[in-house]
């Protein structure tokens, strides 16, 4: 019969250096390339008159126009944060639109949510609206 000798298994080999630098310089271009894309995305998705369009105890609804100037439909994720008159955060959220290429649109949003309810006769005093970011690191 005949002998096979059989490898240890598995075998410990350590990683080249070289692969250790691609994976390094891989991950540093993925995150400058996240960076770029949402710069650009930026430049390019304009949001302009952003305001209080009526409240009540529980909700919060807010208007704003929205300009895509790429050639190419964009799905945006926005961040709406509306404050009261002494500068606290009222309620934030973050929503998705679809922003259609070259045009400009009158949009409104209603935030359901608030960190906390609003009192008799009290009315926000602005909101904040703004591309959400994605963050690498």
């Amino acid at each position: 019969m005949p002998v096979v000798e059989r490898m240890d298994f598995p075998q410990k080999r350590p990683l080249k250096m070289v692969l250790v630098m691609l994976a390094i310089i891989g991950a540093a271009f993925g995150i400058w390339y996240q960076n770029h894309t949402q710069d650009s995305l930026a430049k390019n998705i304009i949001i302009t008159n952003p305001a209080i369009l009526q409240t009540t105890t529980s909700y919060i609804e807010i208007e704003y126009d929205l300009e895509n100037r790429l050639k190419q439909d964009k799905d945006i994720r926005l961040l709406a944060i509306v404050f009261d008159s002494a500068g606290e955060e009222l309620a934030s959220s973050i929503f998705m639109v679809t922003a259609r290429a070259g045009k400009k649109a009158h949009r409104s949003w209603i935030i359901d949510k608030l960190n906390r309810s609003l009192k008799e006769g009290e009315t926000p005093s602005s909101v904040h609206l703004s591309i959400f970011r994605r963050r690498a690191i």
